[in-house]
């Protein structure tokens, strides 16, 4: 943000504030309909399994027997969570029966699609144990008859610095039980994906807040459950009514996929208040194409009156990014630490274009920690670590980044559908602290250094503001005498006419200044002025614009006693004449800037004399 001079024409080079609007959103429907080969080949298979024993083509590769009972064990430990001989969690197909896996046609085999997940590194899934190299090339070997298929070598997948949080293993004894379960949902047999979510009324609907002390899963139809999701909302729902899947969904309070344990912290629970309703998002993958799914899958929660210590969630990360189209973009945030609090668990979140995800904590001296650094993302797998009781103290910040990759024709944006992307960190917290979101730019903080055509000495002086926003007209100033002496910035202010600016409606109560600034008056009428900082406008949708602002002048005033307006000859850094409206009033000055170029509006600023 600065003042052009050129042309002897104020312009005010105000804030070019485009926000990044969601406009997309997940199909209505929360179906995704896949007619790719995955989907044909699960279908065939399906078929296929139906055959004898005896229809086994002798003409394809038949692994040899010597190997067998080893490689049998190998797809027991590593894909025996899903492909059971009842397959669960969207598997198509068993691998649990050695004469089964060799029926189908050429390449559709399960054997042969066995061997080009693990050749491809596909399978198993991320978030589960991974064989090491020498491990999977063996099974390849032995499946594919020495035909030469090699797996391709580890370029780091799915990598994470912390262990899975693992609390109690049993339920806690005399609680009490509350089940949000989905009213026996149906799931197409030609949808490969559907995402369906429905509201649930939480436990604290009285007067009194509560504390859940344990969610786990509820698994119905086991075949096609993918992953579960339960948020917290403030909307207010009928109890398990549908909800739109995106909108509204609030911060994430549970994740489970397989191989993720119930949430159940060793000490107190994580508080509910009065009125806290839930979303329960659930994930099908009908690859197989099941025609009888009626599944009333959900989650568990064990709850009792408020315990100590209360646990609570804080959300983490930035907002308002956008990811251009065909590109690789970094994001990130801080959260400084105002209240001390110590974490517990921690669940990253981004949706299908992350790649990775890190928050780093950063101590009032500057040394850093890893509270989690994760390679590799997986929409699929959202998953919840240990933070091992990391301690945060006032001063200290949390730094957290993500990485994207866009390989469309088209930009991504922050938003809440599965076709927009977060960059999010959910952190479960002790004590709770005052608020559940934390979120500041990250920027370096250097000691404030006044342009050249500012007053030399300010730097001794001048303190750091915050400055706001302001809706409607500031009354207009009176003029009077300046007085000689050196001012530091003490308020400043933007007044639009309306928040509503046509592209987007400011957030008055989220944007901001961050300010240095100072003025000197001479008594030969010199004058130079200086204001160094950054705005942070924030939209009532969530985007966030962010900009540098800097004003360094420097020249002569022209006026009088009884004029409301200083006459003002620029000298630095260009030539250039102009008026503005100001006041002073004993050490106070106050000065007005207009201006009106993508939006209008006025900037004032108010300067108190430090040194004379």
């Amino acid at each position: 943000m600065f003042l052009d001079t050129r042309d002897n024409n104020l312009k005010f080079m105000c804030l070019t504030v485009i926000f990044a609007f969601c406009a997309c959103q997940k199909d209505k429907t929360s179906q995704v309909s896949r007619s790719i080969n995955d989907m044909e080949v699960s279908q065939n298979i399906a078929s296929d399994l139906d055959m004898q024993s005896d229809e086994i083509d002798s003409n394809q590769c038949i692994p040899v027997e010597e190997n067998q009972e080893d490689s049998m064990a190998f797809l027991d430990q590593y894909c025996g969570t899903c492909h059971q001989d009842q397959p669960k969690f969207g598997a198509p197909y068993p691998l649990s029966d050695f004469q089964n896996m060799l029926i189908g046609e050429p390449g559709l085999r399960p054997i042969d699609r066995a061997v080009l997940r693990l050749a491809e590194g596909t399978m198993p899934p991320v978030g589960q144990p991974q064989p090491n190299y020498e491990e999977a090339q063996a099974f390849i070997d032995w499946a594919s008859c020495g035909s030469g298929i090699q797996r391709m070598p580890d370029i780091g997948g799915f990598e994470v610095s912390k262990p899975l949080y693992r609390g109690p293993a049993a339920p806690p004894p005399n609680a009490e039980v509350l089940e949000f379960l989905v009213p026996r949902v149906t799931v197409d047999s030609e949808i490969a994906d559907q995402y369906s979510c429905f509201a649930f009324l939480g436990p604290s609907q009285g007067d009194n807040d509560r504390s859940i002390l344990r969610i786990e899963p509820v698994i119905d139809d086991a075949r096609v459950v993918h992953h579960i999701v339960l948020y917290e909302t403030d909307r207010e729902f009928e109890n398990q009514s549908a909800s739109d899947c995106g909108a509204g969904l609030g911060a994430g309070v549970y994740a489970w996929a397989p191989g993720q344990p119930a949430l159940h912290f060793n000490e107190g629970g994580l508080i509910t208040r009065q009125g806290q309703n839930y979303i329960v998002e659930i994930h099908y993958n009908n690859q197989a194409g099941y025609d009888d799914v009626r599944d009333s899958s959900g989650v568990r929660l064990f709850h009792s009156a408020l315990i100590e210590p209360q646990i609570d969630m804080v959300t983490i990360g930035p907002e308002g990014f956008s990811l251009p189209a065909r590109s690789r973009t970094e994001v990130g945030s801080q959260c400084a630490i105002e209240e001390e609090f110590t974490i517990l668990a921690t669940m990253p979140h981004m949706h299908e274009i992350g790649k990775s995800l890190r928050s780093t904590i950063i101590r009032a001296d500057q040394t850093e920690e890893d509270l989690i650094t994760l390679n590799g993302w997986d929409f699929n797998y959202q998953l919840i670590y240990d933070a091992q009781n990391a301690s945060l103290n006032i001063g200290d910040r949390i730094q957290t980044h993500c990485i994207f990759e866009n390989p469309d024709d088209q930009d991504r944006r922050y938003g809440p559908y599965t076709e927009d992307e977060m960059c999010y960190n959910f952190i479960y917290v002790t004590p709770p602290p005052s608020t559940k979101r934390c979120d500041e730019p990250i920027e370096e903080k250097q000691a404030y250094m006044p342009g050249q055509c500012g007053p030399s000495e300010a730097a001794s002086y001048s303190e750091a503001i915050i400055g706001f926003y302001q809706e409607g007209e500031p009354l207009a100033l009176e003029g009077g005498e300046l007085t000689s002496g050196q001012y530091q910035l003490t308020e400043l202010e933007v007044w639009f006419e309306d928040f509503d600016l046509g592209i987007a409606v400011v957030d008055d109560m989220l944007s901001y200044y961050d300010a240095h600034g100072a003025f000197a008056y001479y008594d030969d009428a010199h004058f130079e002025i200086d204001m160094q900082g950054m705005a942070y406008l924030t939209s009532i949708q969530g985007a966030e614009f962010i900009r540098e602002i800097s004003l360094n002048w420097g020249g002569t005033i022209m006026t009088d006693a009884d004029s409301n307006r200083l006459n003002i000859q620029l000298s630095c850094p260009d030539q250039g004449e102009f008026s503005l409206n100001y006041a002073a009033d004993g050490d106070v000055v106050t000065i007005y800037l207009p201006f009106d170029d993508v939006i209008s509006g006025v900037q004032v600023m108010s300067f108190e004399r430090v040194l004379d």
